[in-house]
């Protein structure tokens, strides 16, 4: 069975500030100056949980509880589309591959 992992980001409300990330299957959040920059370090962070997670003979994630409500109502919104690739790795990870869908809000500011 395939997983989806979806992930919402957001552009900071005032120049400079940079974007964020939300992960919403697992309450896991990422920063990053660029857009770029975010979505490396959102592959980046799920990747490396995998790895370790393989290595302790866990399964990736499993103690993480999903995002609030108020990012998937955010996610759901959005109208955006930037990615939806395959995990690198995830065929060796795990034996269901993973792909990761990332949507971009466009807010007029970030929940707190």
């Amino acid at each position: 069975m395939k997983q989806t992992i979806r992930v919402l980001m957001l552009e900071g409300k005032d120049a400079g500030e940079g974007w964020s990330a939300q992960c919403l299957e697992y309450d896991v959040a990422m920063q990053a100056k660029t857009m770029t920059d975010l979505i490396y370090e959102v592959n980046r962070v799920l990747i490396g949980n995998m790895i370790v997670s393989k290595e302790l003979g866990l399964k990736p994630f499993a103690s993480l509880k999903r995002a609030p409500p108020v990012y998937w109502q955010l996610f759901d919104q959005a109208k955006t589309t930037v990615c939806r690739e395959p995990i690198p790795f995830g065929g060796e990870i795990n034996a269901d591959s993973s792909e990761v869908v990332v949507k971009v809000a466009e807010l007029q500011c970030q929940p707190a």
